[in-house]
C-alpha cells in the first residue's frame, strides 16, 4: 500500500532529515533508524517494519547504497540534494532557524524546482536571509549552483530587490 508517489515523498523527507538535521552525506544504520523513527507516523508505516523499509530503500530502488559495514550513502550526492530540495520547496514556509543557510546546493535546487523560481529566489533572499548571518562562501556556492541549474527566472520587482541586496552584500 505504499505507492510510488508516497515512496518518493518518504525519500524526500528522509533526504531532508539526513541532510539538514544530521548534516551527513554518509550515515549509519542507526541514523537511518532514527530518521525512520521520526517519519514512520507521518507516512502511516508500522514502526516494526523499519528493517523492511530500510532494506527496500537500499536493495530495491538503489538510491541508497551500503558503502562499508555500517555506512550508507545515496548512490550519488545529487540524489540526496535533489530529494532534500524537493522537500524544501514543498514546505509551507522556510524554517526560522539558521539551518538552510548552510545548504547552498539544496537551496539552489529548491529555487530551480519551484513553480516560480523568481519569486522563490526573492522570497529566500528578501524574507529569509535578510536578517540571517550568511557567509561569502554560502553566497558564492548558491550563485555558482544557480548558474549551473539555470532556473527559469522572469523579471519581477521582488527579484530585482533580491539582486540589489546581493550586489550590496558583495560590495560590502
Amino acid at each position: 500500500g505504499f505507492d510510488p508517489d508516497r515512496k518518493k515523498e518518504f525519500l524526500e523527507n528522509l533526504a531532508y532529515e539526513l541532510t539538514i538535521f544530521f548534516n551527513k552525506n554518509q550515515f549509519s544504520k542507526n541514523d537511518l533508524e532514527r530518521s525512520y523513527g521520526n517519519l514512520y507516523m507521518k507516512f502511516n508505516l508500522p514502526y516494526t517494519q523499519m528493517p523492511e523499509v530500510i532494506n527496500e530503500i537500499q536493495i530495491h530502488n538503489g538510491l541508497i547504497t551500503q558503502s562499508s559495514y555500517d555506512k550508507f550513502e545515496f548512490a550519488h550526492k545529487s540524489f540526496q540534494e535533489y530529494l532534500a530540495a524537493e522537500h524544501i520547496v514543498k514546505l509551507p514556509k522556510l524554517p526560522l532557524d539558521q539551518t538552510l543557510n548552510k545548504y547552498p546546493a539544496e537551496m539552489a535546487l529548491a529555487i530551480t524546482l519551484s513553480s516560480e523560481p523568481s519569486e522563490y529566489f526573492a522570497y529566500f533572499i528578501n524574507d529569509y536571509l535578510l536578517n540571517q548571518p550568511v557567509t561569502l562562501d554560502f553566497w558564492t556556492a548558491l550563485i555558482t549552483r544557480l548558474c549551473i541549474e539555470k532556473p527559469d527566472f522572469v523579471e519581477c520587482k521582488n527579484l530585482a530587490i533580491a539582486i540589489i541586496y546581493l550586489q550590496d552584500y558583495y560590495l560590502r
